[in-house]
């Protein structure tokens, strides 16, 4: 059952702080990912060589340990614990959408950011004709 619009709109207005505050934390740790991130201070009697160091060490760590992260993150497969084949949910959920392809985003934005999100939207029609949920993945960064 849908939402209704007053309620919606009465989660949204009490939740939004929390919100900005994630986005902005999400932000930080993206210039971190990309080495895009601030310098530290340099101290008033700083050296030439410390200056020529400082200026060779910004890189970006923390994208490399995130992206090898998320590698070892993906998921090839569900079964149940007795089960030989996949779950019904892989075969009639997860692969229809696309997922196989699209975690590894997910998993970045949620090793990145500290949170990522997969929305689930009806009306999708299956090859037979009947109704699936769309699975779609979004960054803390788009949200």
């Amino acid at each position: 059952m849908p939402m209704k619009p007053a309620a919606a709109i009465s989660m949204a207005r009490e939740h939004f702080p929390e919100f900005l505050a994630q986005r902005e934390e999400a932000q930080v740790a993206e210039k971190w990912i990309r080495g895009e991130n601030t310098k530290p201070t340099r101290p008033l009697q700083a050296t030439r060589e410390y200056k020529e160091i400082e200026e060779r060490t910004p890189t970006p760590w923390l994208g490399l340990v995130v992206t090898s992260t998320a590698q070892a993150l993906y998921a090839e497969g569900h079964r149940p614990r007795d089960g030989r084949e996949d779950s019904r949910i892989w075969k009639k959920l997860w692969q229809p959408n696309g997922m196989d392809a699209r975690q590894i985003a997910v998993h970045r934005g949620a090793l990145g950011h500290g949170v990522a999100f997969v929305k689930a939207m009806s009306g999708k029609s299956m090859l037979d004709g009947g109704d699936m949920i769309q699975l779609r993945g979004c960054s803390a960064m788009r949200m």
